[in-house]
């Protein structure tokens, strides 16, 4: 039996596709509990919570990846890169090989 793989760019969005349907169904199932207390109409009332959960938290999550990586790049310093402590900007600063010691 062969093994199928996909695409590395597809496999980003199969990621985010299989985080947000555990995350929702998660998330729904408790809060629908929570307040509902499971009715008689439980699953049918908690399958429509799922269904709005999911189709809010996918696009929610396409969007908030390409923000937190914006974020997290540009507060990211490359290794060897010394920022606090300097006396200088950020911009400013050359990275500093490994070992070097600052004074």
């Amino acid at each position: 039996m062969s093994e199928m793989k996909i695409q590395r760019g597809l496999s980003r969005l199969l990621f985010l596709f299989i985080t947000v349907t555990i995350t929702s169904f998660a998330m729904s199932l408790v809060i629908s509990a929570i307040n509902l207390r499971f009715s008689s109409n439980f699953l049918q009332i908690w399958g429509r919570v799922y269904g709005i959960a999911f189709a809010i938290a996918l696009p929610t999550a396409l969007l908030a990846t390409r923000v937190a990586e914006k974020v997290v790049a540009r507060t990211t310093a490359s290794v060897g890169t010394l920022i606090v402590g300097s006396g200088r900007s950020p911009s400013s600063m050359a990275p500093v090989p490994h070992g070097t010691r600052i004074r």
